[in-house]
Formats: C-alpha cells, sequence, structure tokens
C-alpha cells in the first residue's frame, strides 16, 4: 500500500556530457532521502495536463563471499588465477566487476603526493533471474594483474614518467556494480550491434513519455596488497619505482 510521497526539488550541473538533452547545463531532479529497499517507487511528473508515471523495484544489498571478508590482505600469487564470488541481489540483474588498485606518487619537481588508481575491469555478468540467491564469480589470471600494472600505471608521456620519483601501493579495491532489470535491457538494446540496420528499438519503461526508471547499487570490498605481492611488483616491474 501507500506509505509516502516526496516532492522534488530542482538542480543545476553544469558538467553534462554531449547527448540527447542540453548540455553543458542540465536541470536535474532530485530529492534527499534514505530509500526503503523493501519498497516499491512510483514516479509521477505532470506536464501542462499530461502525467508521466514509471514504476521501480530498488536493487537490494548482496554479499561478496571472495575475496573473504575475514582476511586483510589479497595476494596476487604468479602461475594460478583469483576467483571473486558473490550472491545475486534482489531486483538486480546486470553486474559489472572491476579490481581498482590504487597507488601514490612523489614526483620530482613537487613536494606533494599525487593519488592515482587504475581500474582493471573483469567485464559483465548477468544473473539469470532477478529474484537475488544465485551463486556468482568471475575469475582472473594472477599474472595478468601484473601485465595491467605494467600496461596502465606509467604515464604514455615519457616525460610526465619520468618525473616520477616513487610510487608506494595503496588499497586494492574489488568493485561490483549491479543494476535493475529496466536498466540493463536499455543496456542491451544500446549495446553495439552487428547488424547492417542500425536503426534501434526505442526502450523505455516510462508511461506517457520516453525514459527509464530504475535502480542501480555498488558492493566493495577492500582490501590492503599482501607483502610478497608488494615484493612480486618491485621484482617484475622495478620500473614502476614501488618503494612499497
Amino acid at each position: 500500500g501507500f506509505i509516502r510521497s516526496y516532492s522534488l526539488d530542482t538542480i543545476t550541473i553544469k558538467n553534462k556530457e554531449e547527448g540527447i538533452f542540453y548540455n553543458p547545463y542540465q536541470i536535474i531532479y532530485y530529492t534527499p532521502y534514505e530509500p526503503s529497499a523493501s519498497s516499491s517507487y512510483l514516479l509521477k511528473v505532470t506536464v501542462d495536463n499530461k502525467t508521466v508515471t514509471a514504476q521501480t523495484n530498488l536493487v537490494n544489498d548482496f554479499s561478496i563471499s571472495k575475496p573473504s571478508a575475514g582476511s586483510k590482505f589479497i595476494m596476487f600469487r604468479p602461475g594460478t588465477d583469483g576467483d571473486i564470488e558473490w550472491t545475486s541481489a534482489k531486483y538486480g540483474k546486470r553486474y559489472e566487476i572491476l579490481i581498482r588498485y590504487k597507488f601514490k606518487e612523489v614526483w620530482q619537481n613537487s613536494p606533494d603526493t599525487v593519488y592515482r588508481y587504475v581500474d582493471w575491469s573483469m567485464g559483465t555478468k548477468k544473473s539469470a533471474e532477478d529474484e537475488g540467491g544465485e551463486e556468482m564469480k568471475v575469475s582472473y589470471s594472477n599474472d595478468g594483474f601484473y601485465n595491467f600494472l605494467d600496461n596502465y600505471i606509467p604515464y604514455d608521456d615519457a616525460e610526465a614518467e619520468s618525473n616520477v620519483k616513487e610510487r608506494y601501493t595503496n588499497d586494492v579495491d574489488f568493485i561490483i556494480a549491479v543494476a535493475a532489470v529496466e536498466l540493463n535491457t536499455y543496456m542491451e538494446v544500446n549495446e553495439p550491434s552487428n547488424s547492417i540496420i542500425q536503426e534501434r528499438p526505442e526502450y523505455t519503461n516510462v508511461s506517457n513519455g520516453t525514459g527509464i526508471f530504475s535502480s542501480r547499487y555498488r558492493n566493495i570490498r577492500t582490501k590492503k596488497l599482501h607483502p610478497e605481492t608488494i615484493e612480486e611488483i618491485q621484482t617484475q616491474l622495478p620500473w614502476l619505482k614501488f618503494v612499497y
């Protein structure tokens, strides 16, 4: 049944990317409140004498089982594979998984520490249903981890890279972002097509209008790099200048 309603306020954002709507300035409607994952949300927009509606459930929280919460450290042992495992979320459908490697840099000509990160994408997985409770996993190559660091950490500009005095390892985040069914369908419809016919069906879940009213959720497990892995980075990739 009906619990309560919220009115939306307007705010203008100044950095919107190019696309179908106005940019860089765009009016956004928002409301600050803590949504309830167990509730269904109905959007109602009245323009002149026309009413536009849409409805969505919210993607629920879900648990990551690997890397486990128990250990403080993550190890990337050469010659082996690693796994990321989780249980699917209620109302979730499309999972994008990435490993974010965070690090710090000290430059020759600057007293400031520069904080950077590089994202290693594990691709996309889709759950069979959106009821939640499915066991899901992706695997990665630990050797691939070192190749990834080698390819993405150094600056493309040789001068900028030579200006890096030393680097320091920081945390590693395992990030799982999940989209609800409607958002997944919209993304599927707009995925690059191999077809000669470029006409795409216009997907919307909005009545009397066009758009997507949906939900997404993000879960993160943060680890410290195991000392053996730090040593491996220093041994295998000395030109990356990691002090620890």
